[in-house]
């Protein structure tokens, strides 16, 4: 793990070691006035299906978003083909065994690659892809796959929303004639009991700026940061817009080498956000209450 103490003034690196169940759960928070407090917590199995969650995960090579609700599971992406036995077993381990929603944001391999291998194995009740007008084989495959199992497919459309439990998704903003892909990356937003996530892809500057020219709603509670904390995503002006109390950066350990960007972390800072990366986060919304789990 590169040393966070170098990439940004006033990070602070804080390691704490519990004992729970017999299991060491290693926690790291990096925040922009200091020192976040960390919670761990003890769940009650009996109260699984009655949970409202938001996981990010930090893949080997890319990264997946994992949202609970009442016993339904959403994921947003699904990390590349090399990731696939990592995010199995992590996918084990939450008891998950079906997908009711899985959106893709873009078609780059990191986010699309380890779709075709994750089907096989995970029933999907609904696929929501972007435009693929015949670019990506692996997506047109999982399409047929999914639909000639009795699911639904979707092409991606501003305005469309789903329920997932006590969370309602909608696709807040999507920009196909963009030029590169990474800013044609579909926009999602997922509301819960008074918690707002905002999902950005890897959309960059100029997708940012379409979204404050089309004047959306950009506020929010917790950001998934766009470009793995690149400095070609989060101005500014889109920051000021978004004001996430907290922001997400999925990196492998290998790509802390190289970020996240500085820049980008004092503009996070600058409007207040708690910034973690290269972690495995977990937001759970009980009561109305937000509060995070780290574990490494």
């Amino acid at each position: 793990m590169a040393d966070k103490n170098k990439r940004s003034k006033g990070i602070i690196l804080t390691v704490f070691s519990y004992a729970c169940v017999s299991v060491a759960v290693l926690l790291y928070s990096l925040s922009g006035d200091g020192l976040e407090s960390l919670k761990t917590f003890v769940k009650d199995p009996g109260e699984k299906e009655k949970q409202s969650y938001v996981r990010f995960i930090s893949l080997p090579r890319g990264e997946c978003s994992i949202l609970h609700s009442n016993g339904e599971t959403a994921l947003i992406d699904v990390g590349s083909e090399y990731d696939f036995k990592s995010l199995c077993s992590l996918l084990d381990a939450c008891d998950i065994e079906r997908i009711d929603l899985l959106f893709i944001s873009h078609l780059h391999s990191e986010n699309i690659g380890g779709l075709e291998k994750l089907i096989e194995y995970y029933p999907v009740d609904t696929l929501v892809l972007p435009q693929l007008n015949g670019e990506c084989e692996a997506a047109d495959l999982a399409a047929k796959t999914v639909g000639n199992a009795g699911g639904s497919v979707f092409t991606v459309d501003a305005g469309q929303s789903f329920s997932l439990g006590t969370f309602k998704i909608k696709i807040l903003a999507y920009f196909p004639e963009m030029k590169y892909e990474d800013d044609r990356s579909v926009i999602i937003t997922a509301y819960s009991k008074g918690t707002k996530f905002l999902f950005m892809g890897d959309a960059g500057i100029k997708t940012e700026q379409a979204l404050l020219d089309l004047d959306c709603n950009l506020n929010c509670d917790v950001l998934k940061v766009a470009c793995r904390g690149d400095s070609t995503a989060s101005g500014t002006e889109f920051l000021q817009a978004a004001s996430p109390r907290y922001a997400v950066i999925p990196l492998s350990e290998a790509q802390t080498v190289i970020l996240p960007d500085k820049e980008v972390l004092a503009n996070l800072e600058y409007v207040g956000a708690n910034t973690f990366f290269a972690c495995d986060i977990r937001f759970d919304i009980q009561k109305g209450k937000l509060t995070y789990e780290i574990s490494e």
